[in-house]
């Protein structure tokens, strides 16, 4: 079950408290980082990590789909599409990268009609996918979320979020 409203807004303040990249970059870098912070997260679960760094690499994914959730203008609260038997966290995540580069070529960013309301969707039914992945590894998403916020703000007080790397 998905983490209540309260924990979800919560969690996207805190996220983009964090959130550094330039303005132009608006839903671009947070659909790369989306893209590239699922493929680490899949890998590392394919290949045998432990269940405490999967729930860091699954909080990385967290953290993006929240930041690009709040640059296309969608509250986490308000994402609330179920993802349908047999959807694949890789699957949807591509159709939201997929969606993104459409955005910028074909409305110059602007968010509306029907390819809001797909993003809208991709987005929810990818939020209920982290939730299933987090509880596969014996935890909850508001667990996941928390972890990667303790993180992210440890980093901040040390001047690390920017870098390569779990060790900064």
């Amino acid at each position: 079950m998905l983490p209540s409203n309260s924990v979800l807004r919560e969690y996207q303040q805190a996220a983009l408290q964090t959130a550094i990249y330039p303005a132009a970059l608006a839903m671009v870098y947070p659909a790369l980082g989306l893209a590239g912070e699922t493929g680490e997260y899949l890998s590392a679960r394919k290949n045998g990590m432990p269940p405490p760094d999967l729930h860091k690499e699954l909080g990385d994914v967290c953290w993006y789909t929240s930041v690009l959730a709040s640059d296309l203008g969608f509250p986490l609260e308000g994402l609330e599409t179920p993802a349908p038997a047999g959807a694949e966290m890789f699957t949807v995540v591509a159709a939201i990268a997929e969606q993104v580069k459409k955005l910028v070529r074909d409305t110059d960013g602007a968010v509306e009609g029907d390819r809001q309301e797909r993003l809208r969707s991709l987005l929810g039914q990818l939020l209920h996918l982290l939730d299933r992945e987090a509880a596969g590894l014996g935890t909850d998403l508001a667990a996941i979320m928390s972890i990667n916020i303790d993180k992210l703000a440890s980093r901040a007080v040390r001047g690390q979020l920017h870098g390569d790397g779990d060790h900064r």
